[in-house]
């Protein structure tokens, strides 16, 4: 009468919109399942329903993202895991058959070992659910005949997750538009930064090695990548390889032999990568595009590889990250002629450094032997790098006088060659002129015999 249930109800409301989880158990008090607000589900749990009671039975959980609905389903009677071990880095969960694999999404933040090869031929995957946080270690056995249906193996990896010593052999990854990100390995991997004391959470890929992967997608226009397709956040990619690839996703927005995007204090070295590669906008045998504090280096690509707007042997567009110790062979093709793009051997597009803070080489290391570059006409076509700051209207920045009008820094400064090779020292540093990246019409390196060699 006096508003006090209204405000009972109220407070009683809230509270269950906060503690919006749902936890099963058996009668020992073992925890069967156990699900919250989850990102990598689509948003927070909204529904839950028993379907096919009395024919298949099944627990169905909803969840939402602004509006947007994520279903879920679990197979019932729910069972507690039977997986020998415990699930720690002393006595890790054991998995040995396709079936344990999957199981892998009920504790994402165990660690695992795995014990023998395994052969997925008859189980197809739409990514294992949940964020995975924990370790997963392979101890070099073969994972076979997968089939990934719009996902890769793990939707998501997180924080301090290691996943390492895994084989794979002929994996077959078929994305559409519903997938932003996508890799046979993880969609997404992060690192992050610890909630109470903001130390740093680095994830780990290592000694990870794909024989005959196929990934294809017609209607995919985000970052693929060979094991991942958007890396961020203090991620360490290490010896890791994809060999005799066949990718073909001609609207992906990035696609790279390894990883789409590599960005935020991550890096990759000791790589390797062969194949074919067709993609979109930026395309790279090693990283479709990298920040520039995120180091790409010892790597060798074999590749034939094709692209529209940017396309590099080892690193489509690089955000200036040292580039280093590369073997390139194989052919590249850049289809479209553009302001911005360019095709190398090395790096297809090298951004500037407004700030002429750059001591140190960034491209450095590198021996060429790819046997075509093919290009349009008016396109940036070179050895090593396609295009950089060298290809536009840059100036000695150390000798303009600001107090002229920009309109009158031509008529002034000219484009001379000593204007672009003082442009070469402050904004594009590496070892020697030679790199400067040359307009050219139709090139094909054809034409250029032999190796190219540089600084080694």
């Amino acid at each position: 009468k006096n508003g006090n249930v209204v405000h009972r109800n109220e407070r009683l409301f809230e509270v269950f919109r906060i503690e919006e989880v749902l936890l099963i158990c058996n009668n020992q008090g073992e925890t069967l399942l156990e699900l919250g607000a989850d990102a990598a589900m689509g948003g927070a749990l909204s529904m839950i329903n028993v379907m096919n009671a009395n024919t298949n039975p099944a627990l169905l959980c909803a969840y939402n993202n602004d509006s947007q609905f994520t279903l879920n389903f679990y197979d019932l009677p729910l069972q507690k895991s039977t997986l020998k071990g415990e699930g720690t880095k002393a006595n890790p969960y054991q998995i040995t058959t396709a079936a344990e694999f999957f199981q892998i999404d009920d504790q994402p933040n165990a660690c695992y070992q795995i014990m023998n090869d395994i052969d997925f031929a008859s189980a197809a995957m739409d990514g294992l659910q949940r964020s995975f946080s924990g370790q997963l270690d392979g101890g070099d056995h073969i994972l076979s005949n997968l089939f990934l249906n719009g996902n890769g193996i793990f939707r998501e990896v997180v924080d301090t997750a290691i996943i390492q010593n895994i084989q794979i052999k002929n994996p077959v990854l078929a994305i559409n538009n519903r997938t932003t990100n996508a890799g046979i390995i993880a969609n997404v991997m992060r690192g992050g930064y610890d909630d109470e004391t903001g130390a740093q959470l680095q994830a780990h890929l290592t000694n990870i090695h794909i024989a005959n992967p196929i990934i294809v997608g017609n209607n995919f226009a985000g970052y693929c990548g060979g094991l991942v397709g958007d890396v961020s956040l203090f991620v360490d990619i290490t010896a890791c390889s994809v060999e005799n690839a066949d990718f073909d996703v001609p609207s992906a927005e990035m696609l790279g032999g390894l990883v789409g995007a590599l960005t935020t204090s991550s890096s990759m070295q000791v790589a390797a990568f062969s194949g074919t590669i067709a993609g979109g906008s930026l395309v790279a045998g090693i990283a479709a595009s990298i920040d520039g504090d995120c180091p790409v280096k010892n790597v060798h690509v074999d590749a034939d590889i094709t692209g529209s707007t940017i396309v590099g042997g080892v690193v489509g567009a690089s955000d200036r990250a040292e580039v280093a110790n590369s073997f390139v062979e194989g052919t590249l093709t850049l289809r479209r002629a553009t302001d911005k793009g360019g095709v190398g051997s090395v790096i297809g597009a090298l951004a500037s450094d407004i700030l002429e803070v750059t001591e140190s080489p960034v491209v450095h290391d590198h021996l060429v032997a790819v046997s075509a570059i093919n290009a349009p006409k008016d396109a940036y076509a070179h050895r090593v790098v396609g295009f950089s700051s060298c290809n536009d209207y840059e100036y000695d920045w150390d000798r303009v006088d600001y107090s002229k009008p920009q309109s009158e820094w031509p008529r002034i400064y000219g484009k001379s060659e000593k204007c672009l090779m003082d442009c070469l020292g402050n904004f594009l540093p590496m070892q020697d002129h030679y790199f400067i990246p040359i307009k050219v019409g139709n090139i094909n390196t054809q034409n250029i015999n032999g190796y190219y060699q540089s600084i080694i």
